[in-house]
């Protein structure tokens, strides 16, 4: 190889391990906390940071449980309405900055006993 080309190759593996560095900083972050995605645990989002390229972990029981994609409006009147996830380990990427919510569709989970949750991603 010539030097131009050692150069080059030296560039692409530099630039390639500083990206993966960048993908091994992401979080897996499990919502709901420790209990997981359930029963009465609205607002357990209060006070942490939520990054682009962080993984939610929705883990709950998809017989009591699921989750829906919504938006503000249908988060806000628990309507659930948008993507519905129900495996009961389910794994979202944030890829972008702003407000994303979820809720529980099952009966009135989400009206009543505040299974949501409005995530920011900065």
């Amino acid at each position: 190889m010539s030097p131009c080309q050692n150069i080059i190759v030296m560039a692409i593996a530099i630039t390639s391990m500083v990206l993966l560095c960048d993908l091994t900083g992401a979080a897996t972050i499990r919502v709901g906390g420790a209990a997981g995605w359930g029963f009465a645990m609205d607002g357990w989002q209060k006070g942490q940071t939520f990054n682009v390229g962080d993984v939610l972990e929705f883990k709950y029981d998809p017989t009591l449980h699921n989750v829906v994609v919504v938006s503000k409006e249908d988060y806000e009147s628990c309507t659930p309405k948008g993507k519905t996830l129900n495996s009961g380990d389910d794994k979202v990427t944030l890829t972008a900055s702003g407000t994303t919510y979820y809720i529980c569709g099952i009966a009135a989970h989400c009206a009543s006993a505040g299974v949501k949750a409005a995530i920011t991603t900065v």
